[in-house]
C-alpha cells in the first residue's frame, strides 16, 4: 500500500502529548504512537546517498519528521529542508538541537553529572533513547538505575483549564521534567491516601484496536467508583472518552510506555494503597505492559501444569490473597474459538454472525481468520451459542 499523503484517506489514530518545552512534547508524541520509536530515531542507514534522503524529504510520508531528523545527521542545512518541506525555521531549530544533543551522546557517552542528565531528561530524552545512543550499549534499565541514583524523577503538572481566569481544581496532569538537581519543583499531582485502581487505557485508534477498548475502560472506570475506589486513567489518545477530564478522578496524560507508566505507578504510591492495574480491557497496548508491571511488584501470576506445582505455589504466595479472591483460568486444549456479533436495546437480542476461528483458542481474533458460517460446529452448539450470548447481553444490560 502506497503510505504518502493523498487524497485517500491514510490516518487511523492520533496521540497528543504535553510537555514544558516543545522538544520534550515532540519526542513523549514519538513514543506514544506505539511504532517502536524511542524519539527522534534513525531512519536510514549511515552510507545511505544524500541525494536519495533529499528526495524522500519531498515527499509527504507519514515519518516526514524522522527524515527531517535524520537529513539534519547527514548534514543536509536548515534553510534546504525549510525549502523543500516548507516546515518553519522554529520547529526545524528545534529538531536541530534534539540532534545536535544527541551527536554530543554518540561522541563523548553518557553524560556522568545529575545536571547534564537532566537538561537531556527536560529535552523529552527517554530512558530507551538515550540507552540507544550511549557508546557503551546500555540497556533502559540501568539508564533509569543512573537517572535514579541522582534523584531524576519526573514532576507532575496540572492542565489548567480555565486559562487561568480562576482557581482550577481539574485532576488533569502531565509529566515533565522541571527544575534543577538542588531546587526541585512542585508536583502538583496531591496523591491521596484513598484506596485508588490504576486502569491503562487503549492508546492511540490503528486497524484491529479501536474505540471499543475505550469503550470498556470507560465503564471499568464507573464500576471501580461504584466500588468506592478512587479511579486513575493513564493514555495518551485525545480523542476519546477515557481522556476526558472529568471520567476518572484523576487522569494522566503519558505515553503508554513503561518508563512514563513506572514513573505514574510510582508517584501514586506515595500515599494510599494501589490496590490493582486494570490492563486486560484497553486492548493489546496495556496488555504490553502486564509483564513488566508484573516484575516490578504487580499482581503474582503463574502457570501451573499440575496440581502438585499448583499447590506448592498458593502455599508459598500467601500475600495474593491480601487483596481479593486468587483468580484462576484454565486453558482449553483442542478447543474452537468463536466470535459472536450481537446488538441489544437491553431486552431484545438480534445476533447478526457467528463466525468459527480456523487457528486453535488462544489466538488474537485480530490475527485470526474466521468462517461464516461455522464449519464443524452443529445445530445444537448453534442453538447454546445464541442462548448464551442472549443471557449475557440482558445480564450486562448491553445497549
Amino acid at each position: 500500500t502506497n503510505c504518502e499523503l493523498s487524497t485517500a484517506m491514510k490516518s487511523v489514530g492520533e496521540v497528543m502529548s504535553i510537555g514544558r518545552t516543545f522538544n520534550e512534547s515532540l519526542q513523549k508524541a514519538l513514543r506514544s504512537l506505539e511504532t517502536g520509536l524511542t524519539g527522534l530515531d534513525e531512519v536510514f542507514p549511515k552510507d545511505t546517498d544524500i541525494d536519495y534522503i533529499k528526495s524522500q524529504l519531498a515527499k509527504l510520508l507519514p515519518n516526514r519528521l524522522l527524515i527531517v531528523a535524520d537529513a539534519m545527521r547527514f548534514g543536509v542545512s536548515i534553510e534546504e529542508i525549510n525549502s523543500i518541506t516548507g516546515y518553519d525555521f522554529w520547529f526545524l531549530y528545534n529538531i536541530k538541537q534534539i540532534i545536535l544533543a544527541e551527536q554530543k551522546i554518540k561522541e563523548g557517552g553518557l553524560p556522568e553529572t545529575a545536571h547534564e542528565i537532566l537538561q537531556l531528561k527536560k529535552m523529552g530524552f527517554s530512558d530507551a533513547r538515550l540507552a540507544k545512543l550511549s557508546r557503551t550499549e546500555m540497556t533502559s534499565e540501568q539508564i533509569e538505575s543512573i537517572r535514579k541514583k541522582f534523584d531524576i524523577k519526573q514532576v507532575y503538572k496540572r492542565v489548567d483549564t480555565c486559562a487561568a481566569e480562576f482557581e482550577s481544581s481539574t485532576a488533569y496532569m502531565y509529566g515533565c521534567y522541571e527544575g534543577d538537581v538542588v531546587n526541585k519543583t512542585e508536583c502538583e499531582a496531591s496523591v491521596s491516601n484513598r484506596n485508588k485502581v490504576v486502569i491503562l487505557g487503549s492508546g492511540p485508534n490503528r486497524i484491529g484496536q479501536g474505540i471499543e477498548f475505550d469503550y470498556a475502560c470507560v465503564h471499568a472506570v464507573s464500576a471501580a467508583k461504584e466500588m468506592g475506589f478512587e479511579t486513575i486513567m493513564i493514555n495518551c489518545n485525545p480523542e476519546t472518552v477515557s481522556t476526558d477530564y472529568d471520567t476518572a478522578d484523576r487522569l494522566y496524560f503519558a505515553p503508554l510506555v513503561a518508563e512514563d507508566v513506572l514513573e505514574i505507578l510510582e508517584k501514586e504510591q506515595e500515599n494510599g494503597l494501589l490496590v490493582g492495574i486494570i490492563v486486560q480491557i484497553g486492548g493489546q497496548t496495556p496488555l504490553k505492559l502486564a509483564k513488566v508491571l508484573n516484575e516490578r511488584g504487580g499482581q503474582s501470576m503463574s502457570i501451573k501444569y499440575n496440581i502438585e506445582s499448583f499447590k506448592e505455589y498458593v502455599l508459598n504466595q500467601t500475600k495474593i490473597f491480601e487483596h481479593g479472591p486468587l483468580l484462576i483460568d484454565r486453558f482449553l486444549v483442542n478447543a474452537v474459538e468463536v466470535d459472536v456479533d450481537a446488538v441489544c436495546d437491553g431486552e431484545n437480542v438480534f445476533i447478526a454472525a457467528i463466525m468459527e476461528h480456523i487457528e486453535e483458542a488462544g489466538i488474537h481474533s485480530g490475527d485470526s481468520t474466521c468462517s461464516m458460517p461455522t464449519n464443524t460446529l452443529d445445530n445444537e452448539i448453534i442453538k447454546e451459542i445464541k442462548s448464551q450470548t442472549t443471557k449475557i447481553a440482558r445480564a450486562l444490560r448491553v445497549i
